[in-house]
């Protein structure tokens, strides 16, 4: 992130763009990795924005390249959002637990209280690895035959309030009709 940005919901993250004397296209890979810098830097920024702070360790990887608390914490997000069984429920619990950057793995806290999960839906265990959370989120994405690209694009374009609501009171079939390559 450049120290200029300027947080404006008003205004689209734009993907990037490579530039050469032929217009070639973008990979599906680098298209990832610019959703990915461009979902970090908003996520900074509305950190700040909404008076929470910003400590730059959670950005840092220890454990190899893209381990840090962000990443975790933004995988267990996805599950949510796709409403995977297994692990959908531990973004709801990320405070109960410490995530160990150098192990790429979060620990539930043994004091933590009893939560109820919603049906059909299991409580997460009390150690989840940042690998277990990428292959479950890898089987999510092929069982509801959804484009990683798109849904990580998506993820880094700020929607606005109303945006974001309308979206929410979709059924969850039609949200994910909105990251499948057909659809476009």
């Amino acid at each position: 992130m450049t120290p200029d940005f300027q947080f404006d919901l008003s205004k689209p993250i734009a993907p990037a763009v490579v530039e050469s004397a032929v217009a070639q296209p973008i990979s599906n890979q680098d298209r990832l990795v610019a959703a990915r810098k461009n979902h970090m830097a908003l996520n900074k920024e509305s950190r700040r924005y909404g008076g929470f702070g910003c400590n730059e360790r959670d950005y840092r990887d220890f454990a190899g390249p893209d381990t840090s608390y962000y990443d975790f914490s933004n995988a267990a997000f996805l599950l949510n959002f796709l409403q995977e069984p297994k692990f959908g429920n531990l973004f709801h619990r990320l405070e109960d637990g410490t995530y160990l950057a150098q192990l790429a793995q979060w620990q539930l806290r043994l004091n933590a209280e009893p939560m109820k999960f919603s049906p059909g839906t299991s409580a997460p265990p009390a150690t989840v690895t940042l690998a277990e959370l990428r292959v479950a989120l890898a089987a999510r994405i092929r069982e509801l035959a959804i484009s990683e690209v798109l849904l990580a694009e998506w993820m880094a374009i700020p929607h606005g309030i109303e945006g974001g609501q309308a979206f929410d009171r979709l059924p969850f079939a039609e949200k994910m009709n909105r990251f499948r390559v057909e659809s476009l």
